[in-house]
């Protein structure tokens, strides 16, 4: 199973507003383009692909990462200044196949999220997890968060079977204050009746070149 992706970073707090963007703009291994190997027996298997994705109404430039299934490498890259009140991170995602997907009937596996700490050792406490599974209909898939690390996991998935191979966007909400991670679909990023808060939401890759950014917890 392949998956393709840019990541574009948004993070807010209570009392100001921050962007961050990520393109991807260098060449090579993720590791030795500003990202941390935490984890995984063979660092530098996550790589820089050249073009960016596309999706409808998102200005996206740079480049992509390829994610492939079968690999363990964990990369990090820490935030300018802890992130503190609410959190958003948001990426333009093509799963190209189900193949490597967990069933529908079990959790699934998360890749994008955020942690406690950043470094090459003692990354920890993950929350706001982005999980994937295999869909209730043939060649599509399901996406959903977790908002921390520790017990067993039981993901909140949305409903929708999101077809292979068709790029989408996804938005996530993290509030530190309560710890609470949540999700809706990007059609409803500029009118969120359905959402609470207005969260939208869409995830990223099944475990292993997982993503974090640091933040006070």
């Amino acid at each position: 199973m392949k998956k393709l992706y840019t990541l574009l970073l948004l993070v807010a707090s209570s009392t100001i507003f921050a962007q961050v963007s990520e393109p991807f703009s260098g060449t090579g291994a993720l590791n030795a383009n500003g990202w941390l190997t935490h984890s995984g027996t063979i660092p530098g298997q996550l790589m820089i692909s050249e073009g960016s994705l596309t999706y409808s109404g998102i200005n996206s430039t740079g480049n992509k990462i390829e994610l492939v299934a079968g690999n363990s490498e964990d990369v990090n890259r820490a935030s300018t200044a802890a992130l503190t009140g609410v959190v958003y991170y948001s990426a333009i995602m093509n799963v190209l196949n189900t193949t490597g997907l967990n069933l529908n009937s079990v959790a699934g596996d998360y890749s994008i999220g955020l942690s406690a700490t950043a470094g090459s050792t003692n990354v920890t406490a993950f929350s706001a997890r982005t999980y994937l599974r295999a869909g209730s209909a043939e060649n599509t898939f399901n996406l959903g968060v977790l908002n921390n690390s520790g017990g067993a996991a039981a993901p909140s998935y949305l409903a929708t079977d999101f077809p292979v191979n068709v790029p989408v966007f996804i938005v996530v909400k993290y509030d530190l204050g309560s710890n609470t991670a949540s999700l809706c679909n990007k059609r409803y990023w500029y009118n969120c009746s359905s959402c609470s808060n207005c969260c939208c939401f869409l995830k990223t890759r099944w475990k292993r070149y997982s993503w974090y950014r640091k933040c006070s917890i």
